[in-house]
Protein backbone atom coordinates (compact mmCIF):
# COMPACT_ATOMS: atom_id res chain seq x y z
CA UNK A 1 0.00 0.00 0.00
CA UNK A 2 1.00 3.67 -0.48
CA UNK A 3 0.45 4.70 2.65
CA UNK A 4 3.45 1.95 4.18
CA UNK A 5 5.61 2.54 1.50
CA UNK A 6 8.85 3.73 2.40
CA UNK A 7 9.65 6.02 -0.84
CA UNK A 8 6.34 7.67 -0.13
CA UNK A 9 6.81 9.92 2.86
CA UNK A 10 4.68 11.61 4.81
CA UNK A 11 2.88 13.02 1.48
CA UNK A 12 1.16 9.34 0.84
CA UNK A 13 0.27 8.78 4.64
CA UNK A 14 -3.47 9.50 3.35
CA UNK A 15 -4.68 7.00 6.82
CA UNK A 16 -8.16 8.11 8.14
CA UNK A 17 -6.56 8.74 11.48
CA UNK A 18 -9.35 10.67 13.35
CA UNK A 19 -11.16 12.30 11.05
CA UNK A 20 -14.34 12.11 11.67
CA UNK A 21 -15.80 12.34 8.11
CA UNK A 22 -14.18 8.56 7.17
CA UNK A 23 -15.45 5.54 8.51
CA UNK A 24 -12.46 4.96 11.07
CA UNK A 25 -13.58 8.54 12.52
CA UNK A 26 -17.11 7.47 12.71
CA UNK A 27 -16.31 4.21 14.42
CA UNK A 28 -14.37 6.47 17.22
CA UNK A 29 -16.83 8.91 17.37
CA UNK A 30 -19.43 6.03 18.07
CA UNK A 31 -17.43 4.29 20.31
CA UNK A 32 -16.70 7.51 22.31
CA UNK A 33 -20.39 8.50 22.65
CA UNK A 34 -21.02 4.83 23.99
CA UNK A 35 -18.59 5.60 26.66
CA UNK A 36 -19.38 8.90 27.85
CA UNK A 37 -23.24 7.63 28.03
CA UNK A 38 -22.31 5.17 30.24
CA UNK A 39 -20.35 2.02 30.88
CA UNK A 40 -22.33 -0.97 30.73
CA UNK A 41 -25.44 0.42 29.21
CA UNK A 42 -27.33 -1.68 26.76
CA UNK A 43 -24.47 -1.94 23.67
CA UNK A 44 -21.58 -0.57 25.71
CA UNK A 45 -19.84 -3.43 25.95
CA UNK A 46 -19.51 -7.64 25.56
CA UNK A 47 -20.43 -7.62 22.09
CA UNK A 48 -23.92 -6.36 22.00
CA UNK A 49 -26.19 -5.03 19.38
CA UNK A 50 -24.41 -2.31 17.80
CA UNK A 51 -27.38 -0.08 17.33
CA UNK A 52 -28.70 -0.09 21.12
CA UNK A 53 -27.89 3.18 22.91
CA UNK A 54 -26.85 3.89 26.36
CA UNK A 55 -29.42 5.55 29.33
CA UNK A 56 -29.84 8.66 28.55
CA UNK A 57 -27.76 11.48 30.20
CA UNK A 58 -29.81 14.52 31.92
CA UNK A 59 -27.88 18.02 32.70
CA UNK A 60 -27.36 18.10 36.59
CA UNK A 61 -29.53 20.51 38.84
CA UNK A 62 -27.65 23.67 39.31
CA UNK A 63 -26.26 24.74 42.35
CA UNK A 64 -29.13 26.37 44.77
CA UNK A 65 -32.50 24.92 42.54
CA UNK A 66 -33.71 22.09 45.13
CA UNK A 67 -33.22 25.40 47.63
CA UNK A 68 -35.39 27.59 45.15
CA UNK A 69 -37.98 24.55 44.46
CA UNK A 70 -38.38 24.16 48.33
CA UNK A 71 -39.08 27.92 48.89
CA UNK A 72 -41.53 27.95 45.66
CA UNK A 73 -43.76 25.63 47.52
CA UNK A 74 -43.28 27.06 50.63
CA UNK A 75 -44.32 30.51 49.12
CA UNK A 76 -47.10 28.85 47.07
CA UNK A 77 -48.66 27.21 50.43
CA UNK A 78 -48.06 30.91 52.41
CA UNK A 79 -49.68 33.10 49.52
CA UNK A 80 -52.61 30.58 49.68
CA UNK A 81 -52.95 30.03 53.49
CA UNK A 82 -52.68 33.85 53.37
CA UNK A 83 -55.78 33.94 51.15
CA UNK A 84 -57.72 32.20 53.59
CA UNK A 85 -57.27 34.08 56.29
CA UNK A 86 -57.69 37.50 55.12
CA UNK A 87 -60.65 36.17 53.79
CA UNK A 88 -61.93 35.01 56.60
CA UNK A 89 -61.05 37.53 59.16
CA UNK A 90 -62.25 40.22 56.60
CA UNK A 91 -65.30 38.74 55.57
CA UNK A 92 -67.00 37.00 58.56
CA UNK A 93 -65.69 38.70 61.81
CA UNK A 94 -67.22 41.79 63.34
CA UNK A 95 -63.43 43.26 63.70
CA UNK A 96 -62.44 42.24 60.17
CA UNK A 97 -65.08 43.85 58.76
CA UNK A 98 -64.49 47.17 60.85
CA UNK A 99 -60.88 47.40 60.29
CA UNK A 100 -60.89 46.60 56.81
CA UNK A 101 -63.47 48.86 55.99
CA UNK A 102 -61.89 51.68 58.37
CA UNK A 103 -58.74 51.33 56.34
CA UNK A 104 -61.04 52.42 52.96
CA UNK A 105 -62.19 55.06 54.66
CA UNK A 106 -59.24 56.73 55.44
CA UNK A 107 -57.38 56.32 52.13
CA UNK A 108 -60.89 57.77 50.67
CA UNK A 109 -59.45 61.32 52.24
CA UNK A 110 -56.48 60.87 49.35
CA UNK A 111 -59.39 61.59 47.07
CA UNK A 112 -58.31 64.90 46.32
CA UNK A 113 -54.63 64.06 45.66
CA UNK A 114 -54.86 61.21 43.88
CA UNK A 115 -58.43 61.25 42.07
CA UNK A 116 -57.26 61.54 38.80
CA UNK A 117 -55.47 58.40 38.75
CA UNK A 118 -59.00 57.14 38.78
CA UNK A 119 -59.66 57.69 35.11
CA UNK A 120 -56.37 56.32 34.07
CA UNK A 121 -56.61 53.66 36.02
CA UNK A 122 -59.81 53.02 34.80
CA UNK A 123 -58.93 53.36 31.36
CA UNK A 124 -56.34 51.21 31.18
CA UNK A 125 -57.55 48.12 33.10
CA UNK A 126 -60.04 46.66 31.02
CA UNK A 127 -60.53 43.29 28.85
CA UNK A 128 -59.51 45.01 25.83
CA UNK A 129 -56.45 45.58 27.34
CA UNK A 130 -55.53 42.72 28.92
CA UNK A 131 -56.14 40.59 25.99
CA UNK A 132 -53.60 43.33 23.79
CA UNK A 133 -50.76 42.93 26.73
CA UNK A 134 -51.03 39.43 27.01
CA UNK A 135 -50.34 39.15 22.98
CA UNK A 136 -47.16 41.67 24.17
CA UNK A 137 -46.03 39.47 26.69
CA UNK A 138 -46.48 36.29 24.45
CA UNK A 139 -44.55 37.71 21.28
CA UNK A 140 -41.65 38.95 23.65
CA UNK A 141 -41.21 34.94 24.66
CA UNK A 142 -42.22 34.19 20.96
CA UNK A 143 -39.28 36.66 20.07
CA UNK A 144 -37.10 34.94 22.46
CA UNK A 145 -37.67 31.43 21.07
CA UNK A 146 -39.03 30.18 24.25
CA UNK A 147 -43.12 29.49 23.22
CA UNK A 148 -43.53 27.33 26.30
CA UNK A 149 -42.86 30.56 28.38
CA UNK A 150 -45.32 32.00 26.19
CA UNK A 151 -47.74 29.47 27.21
CA UNK A 152 -47.04 29.50 31.21
CA UNK A 153 -47.47 33.80 31.43
CA UNK A 154 -50.68 33.74 29.13
CA UNK A 155 -52.12 30.95 31.45
CA UNK A 156 -50.80 32.92 34.05
CA UNK A 157 -52.89 36.02 33.28
CA UNK A 158 -55.93 33.74 32.54
CA UNK A 159 -55.92 31.65 35.79
CA UNK A 160 -55.66 34.32 37.91
CA UNK A 161 -58.24 36.23 36.63
CA UNK A 162 -60.89 33.85 36.33
CA UNK A 163 -59.88 32.43 39.95
CA UNK A 164 -60.52 36.41 40.77
CA UNK A 165 -63.82 36.10 38.78
CA UNK A 166 -65.15 33.07 40.43
CA UNK A 167 -64.16 33.98 44.29
CA UNK A 168 -66.23 37.54 43.74
CA UNK A 169 -69.47 35.07 42.80
CA UNK A 170 -68.74 32.78 44.94
CA UNK A 171 -67.88 34.13 48.46
CA UNK A 172 -70.40 36.09 50.49
CA UNK A 173 -69.76 39.18 52.59
CA UNK A 174 -72.44 38.94 55.64
CA UNK A 175 -74.05 42.18 56.79
CA UNK A 176 -72.75 42.07 60.67
CA UNK A 177 -74.07 45.84 61.94
CA UNK A 178 -71.03 47.77 61.76
CA UNK A 179 -70.57 49.09 58.19
CA UNK A 180 -72.83 49.93 55.03
CA UNK A 181 -74.37 46.37 53.56
CA UNK A 182 -72.80 46.23 50.39
CA UNK A 183 -72.22 43.31 47.97
CA UNK A 184 -69.01 41.14 47.94
CA UNK A 185 -66.09 42.82 46.12
CA UNK A 186 -63.21 40.61 47.03
CA UNK A 187 -60.79 39.86 45.43
CA UNK A 188 -60.19 42.86 43.13
CA UNK A 189 -60.39 42.65 39.76
CA UNK A 190 -58.71 45.53 38.75
CA UNK A 191 -55.86 44.99 41.38
CA UNK A 192 -55.58 41.21 40.12
CA UNK A 193 -55.21 42.43 36.22
CA UNK A 194 -52.63 44.83 36.66
CA UNK A 195 -50.54 42.53 39.16
CA UNK A 196 -50.87 39.67 36.60
CA UNK A 197 -49.77 41.91 33.70
CA UNK A 198 -47.00 42.73 35.71
CA UNK A 199 -45.97 39.18 36.56
CA UNK A 200 -46.38 38.45 33.32
CA UNK A 201 -43.39 40.75 31.89
CA UNK A 202 -41.08 39.70 34.74
CA UNK A 203 -41.82 35.89 33.37
CA UNK A 204 -40.76 36.80 29.73
CA UNK A 205 -38.14 39.83 30.44
CA UNK A 206 -34.84 39.00 29.54
CA UNK A 207 -32.23 38.97 32.34
CA UNK A 208 -30.64 42.24 31.21
CA UNK A 209 -34.29 43.51 31.32
CA UNK A 210 -35.91 41.36 34.31
CA UNK A 211 -35.15 43.60 37.58
CA UNK A 212 -36.69 47.06 35.66
CA UNK A 213 -38.79 45.21 34.79
CA UNK A 214 -39.88 43.94 38.37
CA UNK A 215 -39.72 47.48 39.84
CA UNK A 216 -41.79 48.77 37.31
CA UNK A 217 -44.43 46.01 37.68
CA UNK A 218 -44.14 46.58 41.21
CA UNK A 219 -45.06 50.66 40.98
CA UNK A 220 -48.03 49.79 38.90
CA UNK A 221 -49.70 47.15 40.82
CA UNK A 222 -48.93 49.56 44.07
CA UNK A 223 -50.58 52.62 42.49
CA UNK A 224 -53.41 50.14 41.10
CA UNK A 225 -54.40 49.05 44.46
CA UNK A 226 -54.12 52.03 46.03
CA UNK A 227 -56.29 53.93 43.56
CA UNK A 228 -58.94 51.55 44.08
CA UNK A 229 -59.33 52.13 48.13
CA UNK A 230 -58.97 55.57 47.47
CA UNK A 231 -62.04 55.95 45.10
CA UNK A 232 -63.88 53.17 47.11
CA UNK A 233 -63.78 50.21 44.45
CA UNK A 234 -62.28 47.96 47.07
CA UNK A 235 -60.79 47.44 50.51
CA UNK A 236 -57.45 46.64 51.50
CA UNK A 237 -58.51 42.70 51.78
CA UNK A 238 -59.86 42.74 48.17
CA UNK A 239 -56.70 44.28 47.01
CA UNK A 240 -54.56 41.84 49.40
CA UNK A 241 -56.00 38.86 48.69
CA UNK A 242 -56.03 39.83 44.80
CA UNK A 243 -52.29 40.33 45.02
CA UNK A 244 -52.05 36.63 46.60
CA UNK A 245 -54.17 34.52 44.24
CA UNK A 246 -51.81 36.33 41.04
CA UNK A 247 -48.82 35.19 42.65
CA UNK A 248 -49.73 31.81 43.24
CA UNK A 249 -50.31 31.34 40.09
CA UNK A 250 -47.42 33.19 39.25
CA UNK A 251 -45.19 31.00 41.54
CA UNK A 252 -46.49 27.59 40.45
CA UNK A 253 -46.15 28.63 36.66
CA UNK A 254 -42.77 31.12 36.36
CA UNK A 255 -39.46 28.22 35.34
CA UNK A 256 -36.35 28.13 38.03
CA UNK A 257 -33.81 29.09 36.07
CA UNK A 258 -29.82 29.61 36.94
CA UNK A 259 -29.00 32.80 34.52
CA UNK A 260 -26.85 35.29 34.31
CA UNK A 261 -28.29 37.82 36.67
CA UNK A 262 -28.33 42.12 36.46
CA UNK A 263 -28.91 44.44 39.32
CA UNK A 264 -29.22 41.67 41.62
CA UNK A 265 -28.71 44.47 44.79
CA UNK A 266 -31.42 45.86 43.58
CA UNK A 267 -33.79 42.51 43.90
CA UNK A 268 -32.58 42.14 47.54
CA UNK A 269 -33.36 46.06 47.96
CA UNK A 270 -36.76 45.08 46.92
CA UNK A 271 -37.43 42.57 49.17
CA UNK A 272 -36.48 43.96 51.80
CA UNK A 273 -38.27 47.36 51.44
CA UNK A 274 -41.30 45.53 50.76
CA UNK A 275 -41.05 43.51 53.65
CA UNK A 276 -40.72 46.43 55.69
CA UNK A 277 -43.42 48.57 54.33
CA UNK A 278 -45.75 45.35 55.58
CA UNK A 279 -44.78 45.56 59.02
CA UNK A 280 -45.20 49.36 58.97
CA UNK A 281 -48.58 48.80 57.78
CA UNK A 282 -49.85 46.38 59.93
CA UNK A 283 -48.06 48.44 63.15
CA UNK A 284 -49.65 51.59 61.88
CA UNK A 285 -53.15 49.90 61.71
CA UNK A 286 -52.54 48.32 65.50
CA UNK A 287 -51.74 52.25 66.55
CA UNK A 288 -54.43 53.66 65.00
CA UNK A 289 -56.59 51.17 66.54
CA UNK A 290 -55.47 50.70 69.98
CA UNK A 291 -57.93 51.39 72.54
CA UNK A 292 -60.98 51.89 70.10
CA UNK A 293 -64.47 50.65 70.61
CA UNK A 294 -65.11 49.55 66.25
CA UNK A 295 -68.53 48.74 67.30
CA UNK A 296 -69.05 51.92 69.32
CA UNK A 297 -67.68 53.69 66.34
CA UNK A 298 -69.57 52.36 63.61
CA UNK A 299 -72.68 54.14 62.22
CA UNK A 300 -73.01 52.81 59.07
CA UNK A 301 -75.59 54.33 56.39
CA UNK A 302 -76.33 58.04 56.51
CA UNK A 303 -75.63 58.85 53.29
CA UNK A 304 -73.36 58.72 50.04
CA UNK A 305 -69.62 57.78 50.73
CA UNK A 306 -70.30 56.95 54.25
CA UNK A 307 -69.61 52.79 55.00
CA UNK A 308 -69.28 52.68 58.16
CA UNK A 309 -66.74 55.10 59.83
CA UNK A 310 -66.45 58.26 58.20
CA UNK A 311 -68.00 60.25 61.08
CA UNK A 312 -65.32 58.49 63.41
CA UNK A 313 -62.29 59.22 61.09
CA UNK A 314 -63.76 62.61 60.28
CA UNK A 315 -62.67 63.59 63.81
CA UNK A 316 -59.86 61.27 64.12
CA UNK A 317 -56.94 63.41 63.67
CA UNK A 318 -53.91 61.37 63.24
CA UNK A 319 -55.70 58.22 63.38
CA UNK A 320 -56.96 59.21 59.90
CA UNK A 321 -53.85 60.07 58.43
CA UNK A 322 -51.83 57.34 60.17
CA UNK A 323 -55.02 54.44 58.82
CA UNK A 324 -54.01 56.12 55.47
CA UNK A 325 -50.50 55.64 55.48
CA UNK A 326 -50.86 52.37 57.06
CA UNK A 327 -53.56 51.23 54.15
CA UNK A 328 -51.33 52.49 51.43
CA UNK A 329 -47.54 51.18 53.06
CA UNK A 330 -49.87 47.43 53.58
CA UNK A 331 -50.73 47.10 50.37
CA UNK A 332 -47.60 48.38 48.60
CA UNK A 333 -45.26 45.73 50.78
CA UNK A 334 -47.48 42.55 49.95
CA UNK A 335 -47.40 43.79 45.83
CA UNK A 336 -43.70 44.08 46.44
CA UNK A 337 -43.33 40.76 48.31
CA UNK A 338 -45.24 38.51 45.86
CA UNK A 339 -42.97 40.49 42.81
CA UNK A 340 -40.03 39.56 44.64
CA UNK A 341 -40.86 35.46 45.15
CA UNK A 342 -41.48 35.80 41.75
CA UNK A 343 -38.20 37.42 40.09
CA UNK A 344 -36.02 35.13 42.28
CA UNK A 345 -37.11 32.17 40.91
CA UNK A 346 -34.04 33.29 38.20
CA UNK A 347 -31.02 33.91 40.09
CA UNK A 348 -27.29 33.78 39.43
Amino acid sequence: MSGTSHGGGAAHDRRPHDDPASGEGRRKAAASSSSRAGAGGPGAAGGGDSHAQGPRAYAPRPPGYSARLVRRVAMVLAFVVATVVVMRVALSTTWGQAIDTMLMESAMTWDGALGALESVVEGIISVPALVIVSAIVAAVALLRRRPTLAGRAVAMVAGANATTQLLQHVLDRPDLGVTTAVANSLPSGHTTVAMSVALALVMVAPMWFREPAAWAGWGWASVTGVTVMVSAWHRPSDVVTALLVTGVWALALTPLEQRDRHAAVAQRVMGIAALVLLVLGVAGTLAATAGVDLVGAAAPGGGVGNYGFADFLAHGGWRTRLLSVSAAAGVVGVAGIVIHEVDRLSWS
